[in-house]
């Protein structure tokens, strides 16, 4: 069975290997990339079935790169987690970009997986 892909994308490297080391302890394929230029490139050699972004980053921001990927047929629908210290003053931003959650830095990373598994999970089995 294909474990399922989730590009990380983030300009901190402790934040890139946290978040590495929590999702592939829960059974992902975990890919890292610093910046959202990289990730452009990446993602249709990866093939995420998930993408987790922050938004403060340098070239491109998070809410820049979320366009850009849904832009691209094969993504448009791809789960795209907000993964950032900003708060509510972002959320509405970062939602109208076209992500598909938002979770603060300054929650547990531990919860993560369960958020992740969530949103990979068919929409008509989410809603039982």
């Amino acid at each position: 069975m294909k474990k399922t892909n989730i590009l990380v994308v983030d300009d901190s490297a402790d934040t890139r290997y946290l978040l590495q080391f929590t999702l592939e302890l829960a059974g992902f394929n975990v890919a890292t990339v610093p910046d959202g230029i990289v990730a452009q490139k990446f993602v249709n050699v990866f093939k995420p079935d998930l993408m987790i972004v922050d938004l403060m980053m340098p070239e491109i921001s998070g809410i820049d790169l979320i366009k850009r990927i849904r832009k691209l047929d094969k993504y448009t629908t791809t789960p795209i987690i907000v993964y950032s210290a900003l708060k509510e003053s972002a959320f509405e931003e970062a939602m109208t970009a076209g992500a598909t959650a938002f979770v603060s830095k300054l929650d547990e990373v531990t919860d993560l997986p369960k958020t992740v598994n969530y949103f990979l999970e068919p929409a008509h089995k989410r809603d039982m």
